[in-house]
């Protein structure tokens, strides 16, 4: 039996002459997405989109590798823009 799960879309968004780089994520599901700046301290994208939404209250189940970007596989079902 298939579990049925979240796909959360992470991207990396180059930096600016106005912004510094940042990473965006958006949900499918909900037609919505947010943006957050990009942190040095961390390894990859994948890492700061899970530590902001398990911060928010996501349990994030696994990831995969998709075309220019990567996907989180979350159990929760929630707006990423409504919490």
């Amino acid at each position: 039996m298939m579990t049925n799960l979240n796909t959360i879309e992470v991207q990396f968004i180059s930096p600016t002459n106005f912004r510094g780089a940042r990473v965006k994520m958006k949900s499918p599901r909900f037609n919505s997405s947010v943006t957050i700046n990009y942190d040095c301290s961390m390894s990859n994208i994948y890492d700061m989109a899970q530590k902001w939404l398990e911060s928010k209250g996501f349990v994030c189940e696994f990831m995969s590798e998709g075309r220019n970007c990567y996907m989180i596989h979350s159990s929760t079902f929630v707006d990423i823009k409504k919490v």
